[in-house]
């Protein structure tokens, strides 16, 4: 009877902590992210990052940069999530592009950029938050287009990823373009000069809660 009393309790306390050690539930993971919708936060504009990931070469070699100045219009800095980004504007300068190389960076401005028919900027409005997606209008190279990009929240960090296909804004020139004039650096072990036509966009703006 005692020992039998010893393994119940040793069963009982292993059970707990493999509980306390599982992943959440889905029910746990919606309950989180339906409080985060609720949450009042404060959106610190002049902290939000841009930045863009492009690739090349057949193995498709990931090349990072961002922009260093970009403008942030939000119609409301106090809110929900829904509330502080529905409506919200970006403004890109592409010449303040940096890709932490001062010899391709004019090349991206000259040939990429220079091929479209409004060169120096690109827009970006939210137009809607629905569920976990975020509904961007981007007019780039003349032509408007609406992508859907997701975000999640750490430690006060608004996180928003999405994935852009030049030739949806007619971009095929200007990648054509730099990629001529970059052939050797788009090679890869196979020597065949490539440079994809999706670029990932990373944008981070800090928050604050509102108690």
């Amino acid at each position: 009877m005692k020992n039998t009393l010893h393994f119940t309790i040793l069963l009982l306390l292993g059970s707990s902590f493999l509980s306390s050690c599982s992943p959440k539930s889905n029910s746990e993971n919606n309950e989180t992210k339906t409080q985060e919708k609720e949450q009042v936060y404060t959106l610190t504009t002049d902290s939000t990052a841009l930045k863009w990931t492009a690739f090349k070469t057949t193995q498709r070699i990931g090349v990072s940069g961002s922009f260093d100045s970009i403008f942030i219009d939000a119609k409301n800095t106090t809110g929900t999530i829904p509330e502080l980004l529905t409506n919200a504007r970006i403004t890109i300068n592409t010449t303040s592009v940096n890709s932490n190389n001062a010899i391709r960076d004019p090349k991206i401005v000259s040939f990429f950029f220079g091929a479209f028919s409004v060169p120096n900027e690109i827009l970006g409005t939210i137009d809607s938050v629905v569920n976990d997606n975020i509904y961007i209008e981007i007019t780039m190279n003349g032509i408007k287009k609406t992508v859907i990009a997701d975000y999640s929240i750490d430690t006060l960090l608004l996180d928003i990823n999405t994935v852009i296909h030049l030739p949806d804004w007619n971009a095929e020139g200007g990648l054509s373009a730099l990629n001529k004039e970059c052939d050797d650096l788009h090679k890869g072990e196979d020597g065949i000069s490539k440079l994809w036509p999706e670029v990932a966009i990373n944008i981070t703006c800090p928050l604050k809660q509102v108690e």
